[in-house]
């Protein structure tokens, strides 16, 4: 569901497993995650952010539109 995050986590060379642990997620919540089955939480996206740098927003790794 969320492709820009694995898109991310591509480029910038990161495994699974190696973002489910600085998130202190187990591997298969963090998949749960990444598919939409449970909500990542503020600490969570604010972990991401850190991980992928400044050139890297919110709108983008989850897909959020303007209205």
């Amino acid at each position: 569901m969320y492709r820009n995050i694995l898109a991310e986590m591509t480029r910038n060379g990161m495994t699974r497993a190696f973002v489910a642990k600085k998130l202190n997620l187990s591997l298969p919540s963090f998949r749960k995650k990444l598919s939409g089955q449970i909500d990542f939480k503020m600490s969570e996206i604010k972990i991401l952010l850190s991980l992928f740098g400044n050139n890297v927003s919110f709108e983008y790794l989850f897909e959020v539109k303007p209205a």
